[in-house]
């Protein structure tokens, strides 16, 4: 094993170890092999990664907040405002 393999290997075990290596392993979500039938002759060897519904929602949400921050401020700043105003009267 050369250095630099070493580096990244280690580097890799180190960001899946502890506490931030369990959220991103949960993050990632969970493995779903292909289904292969036993005995066909056609064999799937891509499978793909399923997320739990929580972390597609941060998604999502991260996703809209980055797209629609312009207008989310002005309003939050203004429905403030207008309960400020309720309660003083």
């Amino acid at each position: 094993m050369s250095p630099r393999t070493a580096s990244v290997c280690l580097r890799i075990s180190y960001r899946h170890s502890g506490i931030w290596g369990r959220l991103y392993r949960w993050v990632e979500g969970e493995y779903i092999s292909p289904k292969n039938e036993p005995g066909s002759p056609l064999v799937f060897l891509m499978g793909h990664w399923e997320r739990p519904m929580i972390t597609n929602f941060a998604i999502r949400l991260g996703e809209f907040w980055l797209e629609h921050w312009k207008w989310i401020i002005p309003t939050g700043i203004m429905l403030a405002a207008v309960i400020v105003n309720a309660l003083k009267h």
